[in-house]
């Protein structure tokens, strides 16, 4: 502890070492006259492993009034905000950040009830939804804890950053210890294609359709090819050809599209083409078909 401040002519002091101090104001008698006072400010800077609660007594001896004391408790605490996961999910998939706030008062960290508490939603690289930009805001529970739940239809990311008013002062999830970083919220997206949407060859010829899968990662990078060699599956879902011009095949270097050709062998008639296409973006299995199937006429 040291002396701050005083005033009104207490002469105050203190003395002794860290543990065992005192404060003694007056050394000899100090006079004051009715209704009169003096005060003196002491402060003390504590580590976290300090946190406690410190008793402290004063006592006052008069000439002409006797002695008096009084108590004063001080306790020593530390908060902390923690806000979780971090994690990756395809896009149009409901996410939850949960914010977690702790007290230390000096026998470990434990939750903080009633606290209140926002977590602010912002959002990059192509994520949208209602969300984005709100900061739902409530009070912890019992378990110290406050969530809120959230999508994006497109690929992108949701950063959520957290902050509560605790018994010891305001806590944000800003990475200094003991409170983490931000969750991030990370959404991909794929698509797949055909091409040319129709076509017209002669009875007994060859159609031959480009298959072309593109990815997002959410990172700002936008729709880029998918990996060298990722499967496109053909399947003839309709036509003269149907169940005998299926196959497939692999898109080839950093096109992201491979061709597919099969023969007719079924005779007059329009064959449906439909296409798929499983693969991870991210290490999220994602699994994608043509919304427009291609058609091909003999």
């Amino acid at each position: 502890w040291t002396l701050a401040s005083q005033t009104g002519g207490g002469a105050c002091s203190v003395t002794g070492t860290a543990g065992s101090q005192s404060l003694s104001c007056g050394g000899s008698p100090t006079t004051l006259a009715g209704g009169a006072s003096f005060s003196a400010h002491i402060t003390a800077t504590t580590s976290a492993s300090e946190c406690s609660t410190y008793n402290n007594t004063a006592t006052v001896t008069t000439s002409n009034a006797g002695t008096d004391s009084a108590h004063a408790t001080i306790t020593c605490g530390q908060a902390e905000i923690t806000i979780t996961p971090t994690a990756t999910n395809e896009v149009g998939v409901p996410h939850t950040f949960t914010a977690t706030v702790e007290v230390n008062t000096g026998s470990g960290f434990a939750p903080e009830s009633g606290d209140p508490i926002d977590i602010a939603l912002t959002c990059t690289n192509g994520a949208t939804g209602p969300n984005c930009g709100t900061d739902p805001s409530g009070t912890t529970n019992g378990s110290g804890q406050f969530a809120t739940t959230f999508s994006s239809p497109t690929a992108g990311q949701v950063t959520g950053h957290a902050c509560a008013t605790t018994t010891f002062g305001t806590v944000c999830t800003n990475g200094v210890a003991p409170n983490s970083g931000d969750a991030v919220k990370t959404y991909v997206d794929a698509n797949i294609s055909l091409s040319p949407p129709t076509a017209t060859n002669p009875i007994g010829g060859t159609h031959t359709v480009t298959c072309t899968i593109m990815q997002n990662a959410g990172t700002g990078a936008g729709f880029v090819a998918a990996p060298s060699g990722t499967t496109c599956t053909i399947t003839i879902t309709a036509g003269p050809n149907m169940g005998t011009g299926n196959g497939s095949c692999a898109t080839i270097g950093t096109t992201g599209a491979c061709t597919y050709t099969y023969t007719d062998t079924g005779g007059e008639g329009t064959d449906t083409i439909h296409a798929t296409t499983s693969f991870s973006v991210s290490g999220v299995p994602l699994t994608r078909a043509t919304l427009v199937t291609g058609t091909d006429s003999h």
